[in-house]
């Protein structure tokens, strides 16, 4: 699902994750996203390509990510995600 700079605004949808053999989400350059990636997300578990770059997204990585193991290509630069420190 190809949906990179558009006019997107708000939140990432939690519908997204009801699409449990998405294979890739590109919402790249979308400008107006913001807020958190959705809880939900760790439901994607065929999601092989992620990219949220470019976008206003903010706050935590989701725990859940831990779920998305088919994972090969993520892109998370120019995000405002926060950073801890372990």
């Amino acid at each position: 699902l190809c949906l990179q700079a558009n006019q997107l605004s708000g939140p990432i949808p939690t519908d997204f994750c009801r699409l449990t053999k998405l294979v890739d989400l590109r919402l790249h350059s979308c400008s107006r996203l913001c807020g958190p990636i959705p809880l939900l997300i760790g439901n994607l578990l065929s999601l092989e390509t992620l990219y949220l770059h470019g976008t206003g997204l903010s706050g935590d990585i989701p725990p859940s990510f831990i779920n998305l193991g088919k994972l090969k290509d993520l892109s998370l630069h120019s995000c405002k995600f926060s950073q801890t420190s372990q």
